[in-house]
């Protein structure tokens, strides 16, 4: 399985649809997340997949990064100074982190070249 991802930078310019869906005690986590060019966007999760999030995070060694997948994400149309934010949709959205991602050494290897150009 191949995932079309939309580009960060695409969002933060305001090139994006709001009414397209782009590909416990825990109600609620806001996060940046950022793509394989550097871009950063803020996300926020609901209900399950804060669990998810947080049960994952919770166990993963300090410092090591994670590869998050939001397939069906929403995007939220800034407001004033507020730029653009992702977030789940209700119930269409599905987050994958790490090796539940299929093909996840290809995702890694590009993290690595995205690396190792900036250092150049």
């Amino acid at each position: 399985m191949e995932y079309d991802f939309k580009k960060f930078s695409d969002i933060l310019s305001g090139n994006y649809k709001t009414d397209v869906l782009i590909e416990g005690d825990l109600k609620k986590v806001t996060f940046s997340l950022k793509d394989f060019s550097g871009d950063v966007i803020n996300c926020t999760m609901w209900e399950s997949h804060v669990v998810k999030l947080f049960n994952y995070y919770s166990n993963r060694p300090v410092g090591e990064p994670m590869i998050i997948l939001l397939t069906h994400a929403r995007v939220k149309e800034g407001q004033g100074k507020y730029p653009p934010t992702i977030s789940n949709s209700w119930s269409e959205s599905k987050i994958l982190i790490d090796e539940e991602i299929v093909n996840i050494e290809k995702y890694k290897q590009r993290k690595v070249k995205m690396i190792r150009r900036r250092s150049l």
